[in-house]
Formats: C-alpha cells, sequence, structure tokens
C-alpha cells in the first residue's frame, strides 16, 4: 500500500488528530481523510456549517473514523452537528448548508489494511497509517450525492 507524498494540511490534521486520539492508526488516518474529502467536496469550512453520519459503531477499531473525522471537520459529539450509527461500516454522510454527500471506503482498503497487521505488530499501524494518507482519494474512497438527509435517517439517490 503505497501512494503520493503528504501534503501540509494533511500532516498537520493527522498530528492532531493522534494527539486527540491517543496515537496514530489506519482508521484515525481513514478518518481524517473522509472528512477533508467531503469539506473540500462541500466547499465546507466545517465546524459551523456541515453535519455528519458515520455508521462505523462504537467499537474500535472501526470507531477510530470516528475521531478522525472530528478532528478534520469540527463536527463533534458535544455539539451535536455528527451522530454515530452502529451499523459496523466505514461510511458517513456529510451535510452542508447546501447539498450532501455519502462516503463509503473501498472494501480492498478494508482488507489491505487487515492484511498489513495480521501479525499484530503496533509499530505497523503508525506506518500503515501514513501509507494509507497518501493513497489517493480515489483509491481508498467511493464517493455519491445523497438526495435526502435527514438526521438519523439518510435516503441516497438510486
Amino acid at each position: 500500500m503505497t501512494g503520493q507524498r503528504l501534503d501540509t494540511e494533511l500532516m498537520d490534521v493527522l498530528d492532531k488528530a493522534a494527539e486527540f486520539h491517543g496515537h496514530l492508526g489506519p482508521f484515525l488516518a481513514i478518518g481524517v481523510r473522509m472528512g477533508l474529502l467531503a469539506k473540500r467536496t462541500l466547499r465546507s469550512d466545517g465546524f459551523r456549517d456541515l453535519n455528519a453520519i458515520v455508521n462505523t459503531g462504537n467499537n474500535p477499531p472501526l470507531s477510530c473514523v470516528v475521531d478522525g473525522i472530528q478532528v478534520a471537520t469540527g463536527c463533534t459529539l458535544g455539539k451535536g452537528n455528527i451522530a454515530v450509527r452502529n451499523l459496523g461500516k466505514i461510511s458517513a454522510v456529510f451535510r452542508s448548508r447546501r447539498q450532501a454527500i455519502q462516503v463509503k471506503m473501498k472494501m480492498g482498503v478494508f482488507e489491505s489494511i487487515k492484511e498489513e497487521l495480521s501479525d499484530g505488530d503496533p509499530e505497523k499501524m503508525e506506518e500503515t497509517a501514513r501509507n494509507v494518507s497518501s493513497m489517493p482519494d480515489t483509491s481508498l474512497f467511493d464517493t455519491e450525492k445523497v438526495r435526502r438527509y435527514v438526521k438519523g435517517n439518510v435516503e441516497e439517490d438510486q
């Protein structure tokens, strides 16, 4: 799993996310990447005009995605502009004032991460996170516009 060089904004957000979360791992990096992709796609500055519904649930390692999204977007549980649904999927719906998108991690990425971490070596977590962070968005995610967004209930375009 290799990719492009990390840009300065991404490196800064990854550092902040690792500090917030306690360590840098691949699912935290995935959350950061999802959040930054949503902000760019929706032309949002985050924090005030963005909401998210994350479908990972609350169990690590999938729930680490939530921390990455919180740091990257400014959507927080305390502000109530992020919700977590227990679906066990690495996907999220992001809504700005103008539109909404769904971002889903490609299944092949999940399998690659599992394979890289299969020997249980904790030192590989950060290396895998940096590798994931340097991959192009199109290699990591599928994105689609969402027609209707109601907090807690999402109806996708067909």
